[in-house]
């Protein structure tokens, strides 16, 4: 409140210092007059603040910037200088004018709007810089007390200024970001494309200097914290500058402030009400409408409303979440319950979310009986904190319909035990202190009754206590102990220190700082969040210890301190360094540094095997496991590490490229003994169904995708992918033993039922199709049966050949050669005959034809 009035003199004194520049322009008062006898008068007072010239106009920006053409011919409107008066009327009214010795015969400034025009050609002064000094004053004669600058750079020929990527940029970061939290970066380039000699400011929007831009890389940060109840948006001007004489781009940078959930719901006009309800308010009446507002936006401002009362009180009254109507839903009985005390509770949508409290006292006015009415049924007083017992601070007053006088007394409740009524004249005071963190609100129900106590009246008399500063602020602890880990990027934060007020309103709002100033660490004033300035190197310092300062905004203010403990905790960071190498003898031996290997070449005599070559030495100022050296003797092959990978003993692996493959990207190893298995565990190529292990193995091109054992048939290499453009082969096709004909597949082959197990065309006759399964339901059929091409008749037996017992034939012709007859089966004793060996005749020579597996060629030998 603006004024107080003095209750003897009726003086409207201010209470409090007015600023029309930062405040309302006028307040309005409501004023009561009364005399002894119980008469009463009220007034509106309305109070007009006069503005006095308090304000000096201010620039901004202070420098200006701009290039011209040394064509550009006169009249050419150059830039535009403002400067700013918050002062009303002539106070308020800005001119402008050239400062002697800053002015310049090529430009005219109009002093009403301050727009620089070029009065003459500037063709001589290509390639330099025009200065001039401008300066601004108000009606009041208050001149601005830092000028403006004003550059032009006038360049030859047409301007070629620095070209940002978008004429417009969007940027959002939240109102909780600490200072140094990077935005973006925005970014221009000359005519040949560079952007290297581009330097960049930040020339206009930002009067308070939120944000900063880096000169260099262009990248947007936060300086200041924000608030976006108070700008959820502002729009800033960077400007690029190149070239000598510079040349200068702009482009505008839309930032949005986001919302943090920071405001809890606040309800108006007061978070406290009292209500009379006569004993006959109909049921379903609305009796009252909460209203609180959260200056939040989105969901962190939408609230919804509860009631949390007695359950009495909620067999009473209903509450609307949404509209905030409390509604009679059950009868009043003045005997029975002649006062309710509801609990409104208004939450907002934000995580955490944030509430409030409404109090709303109902009472229940007897039937009319004709008794004393006061002049108002609800009287509401502001009481300071802290007032002297016996000190009176209002008088009720009631009436009968004959005049006579009444007595007056306060109903016994809890509020009303630090309180009396004087009873013949109706004035409340204190009885003792009062003290708003212990209760900032009492409400008295205050009687009159007539001298034969018959008839009777009420009024409610709502006291709210206004907070003096008596409470310090205090930290939660007066020593924090935090860790921060080195190398972090400059803004990081990495913990919190909370202290709080009993005190409201600015008296308990409290803003935290440094004690001293600290290079690497900063605060935030608002949340207590501890950030870095700069990365921190534990090598250099591990700890470090802060004097903390939290002060209210009473005022005077009142403090606290705390001591913040920091260590830097360690990142590894650098490598072990060799200090010392020692020989045999313990001496240093002479040794060369070779750079492009990064090694150590120490020369040492020739010796037996087990002799002691050198004692190596080496040093790493990281701490813990970072700082703990083991040493080996590394293969050069083996670029990473050599381990074994999994479960399987054959599996050797190195995290690294290996080879010149460019393909293998990921793990590549040599599994087991075979030297042409290299095996990758990643993705291979584009293929997406290629999810498991893809290599190549050996020199066959085309094994491009999984080679590895499959169960315990050694001649099992298999391919888990689809191969080829059958759409039938499905899971598994691979090579089987020797044979470079057979590709099988284990599963079903098409939509046939019976193919149970392997299908595979057999070498590159189209109509053998073969199947190495039992086939339907026939229990004969256990080995090979397959129709032999077109014919239906030819169906396919085993059996033994002749009087050979290893000769387990295929009784059958193969092709149109008499002399060729074939053996799908085992043949012998010999575990890796798995296939086909077949008995070509020429003449009375036979010859087996096998492959062999260790060099994938064909070898013949006679068979005596």
């Amino acid at each position: 409140m603006c004024c107080r009035v003095h209750p003897d003199t009726g003086h409207i004194c201010t209470s409090a210092p007015l600023d029309r520049d930062q405040g309302p322009a006028w307040h309005q008062l409501s004023l009561t007059a009364a005399d002894g006898g119980g008469l009463s008068s009220v007034t509106s007072v309305r109070v007009d603040v006069e503005d006095v010239n308090d304000n000096a106009p201010s620039f901004y920006p202070l420098v200006y910037a701009v290039s011209l053409s040394s064509q550009s011919a006169p009249g050419t409107s150059v830039l535009r200088v403002t400067a700013r008066d918050p002062d009303s009327g002539d106070y308020g009214r800005v001119t402008y004018r050239t400062v002697p010795g800053g002015n310049s015969p090529y430009f005219t400034l109009n002093k009403d709007t301050g727009v620089i025009s070029l009065s003459r050609s500037v063709y001589g002064k290509a390639n330099s810089v025009v200065s001039m000094a401008i300066s601004a004053q108000d009606g009041g004669g208050l001149v601005a007390p830092v000028q403006a600058r004003v550059d032009v750079s006038v360049v030859a020929g047409s301007v070629a200024p620095p070209v940002f990527q978008q004429a417009h940029y969007h940027f959002s970061v939240s109102e909780g970001a600490l200072r140094g939290t990077l935005l973006g970066a925005v970014q221009a380039s000359v005519r040949t494309g560079s952007s290297e000699d581009v330097s960049y400011s930040i020339s206009s929007g930002d009067p308070t200097g939120l944000f900063t831009v880096d000169p260099e890389s262009g990248s947007l940060r936060t300086n200041r914290s924000l608030d976006h109840e108070v700008l959820p948006t502002l729009d800033l001007e960077v400007q690029a500058r190149s070239g000598s004489p510079p040349a200068f781009g702009q482009t505008r940078i839309h930032v949005t402030v986001t919302d943090v959930n920071d405001n809890p719901p606040t309800f108006v006009p007061s978070s406290s009400e009292s209500l009379l309800l006569p004993e006959h308010t109909g049921v379903g009446a609305v009796v009252y409408r909460v209203l609180a507002e959260d200056l939040d936006s989105g969901a962190n401002g939408q609230m919804a409303f509860e009631l949390k009362s007695a359950m009495n009180t909620q067999r009473t009254f209903s509450l609307d979440r949404g509209t905030g109507e409390i509604r009679l839903v059950g009868s009043l009985s003045f005997e029975n319950v002649p006062r309710y005390d509801l609990q409104v509770v208004a939450k907002d949508n934000g995580v955490p979310p944030l509430s409030a409290t409404f109090t709303l006292l109902v009472h229940v006015q007897a039937p009319n009986d004709h008794g004393p009415v006061f002049d108002t049924v609800t009287y509401r007083v502001e009481l300071r904190e802290g007032t002297p017992p016996n000190t009176r601070f209002l008088q009720v007053r009631a009436m009968t319909r004959d005049h006579t006088s009444v007595k007056y007394r306060l109903r016994a409740d809890a509020d009303a035990h630090g309180f009396a009524i004087a009873a013949d004249s109706g004035w409340l005071f204190v009885k003792s202190t009062i003290d708003r963190e212990a209760k900032d609100m009492y409400v008295l129900t205050v009687t009159a009754s007539e001298a034969d106590g018959q008839k009777t009246g009420s009024a409610t008399v709502r006291i709210s206590v206004t907070d003096e500063n008596d409470n310090s602020p205090k930290f939660s602890q007066d020593r924090v102990f935090l860790a921060v880990r080195e190398n972090l990027p400059a803004g990081t934060g990495f913990g919190h220190v909370a202290a709080t007020d009993r005190d409201a309103g600015a008296n308990g709002r409290v803003s935290y700082r440094l004690m001293h100033p600290e290079r690497m660490f900063q605060i935030n004033p608002h949340t207590g969040e501890l950030s870095t300035r700069w990365s921190l190197d534990r090598e250099q310092q591990s700890s470090y210890q802060l004097l903390l300062l939290v002060q209210d905004g009473g005022s005077p203010s009142l403090s606290a301190t705390a001591t913040a403990f920091i260590t830097v905790t360690d990142q590894n960071d650098h490598a072990p360094s060799f200090i010392t190498v020692m020989d045999q003898n313990n001496h240093v031996p002479s040794f060369t540094h070779n750079q492009s290997e990064n090694s150590l070449v120490i020369q040492v005599p020739e010796g037996p095997a087990g002799a002691l070559l050198s004692t190596l030495q080496a040093k790493d100022p990281d701490e813990g496991e970072n700082g703990t050296i083991s040493f080996s003797l590394s293969d050069p092959n083996m670029v990473q590490t050599d381990c074994r990978y999994g479960s399987d003993p054959n599996m050797l692996q190195t995290d690294c490229r290996y080879g010149s493959d460019p393909n293998m990207l990921q793990t590549d190893c040599r599994y087991g003994s075979d030297p042409n298995m290299l095996q990758t565990d990643c993705r291979y190529g584009s293929d997406p169904n290629m999810l498991q292990t893809d290599c190549r193995y050996g020199s066959d091109p085309n094994m491009l995708q999984t080679d590895c054992r499959y169960g315990s048939d050694p001649n099992m290499l298999q391919t888990d992918c689809r191969y080829g453009s059958d759409p039938n082969m499905l899971q598994t096709d691979c090579r089987y033993g020797s044979d470079p004909n057979m590709l099988q597949t284990d599963c079903r082959y098409g939509s046939d039922p019976n193919m149970l197990q392997t299908d595979c065309r057999y070498g590159s006759d189209p109509n053998m199709l073969q199947t190495d399964c039992r086939y339907g339901s026939d229990p004969n059929m256990l080995q090979t049966d397959c129709r032999y091409g077109s014919d239906p008749n030819m169906l396919q037996t085993d059996c033994r050949y002749g009087s050979d017992p290893n000769m387990l034939q295929t009784d059958c012709r193969y092709g149109s050669d008499p002399n060729m007859l074939q053996t799908d089966c085992r043949y012998g004793s010999d575990p890796n005959m798995l296939q086909t060996d077949c008995r070509y005749m020429y003449g009375s020579d036979p010859i087996s034809r096998t492959l062999d597996l260790s060099t994938q060629r064909f070898r013949i030998r006679k068979l005596y």
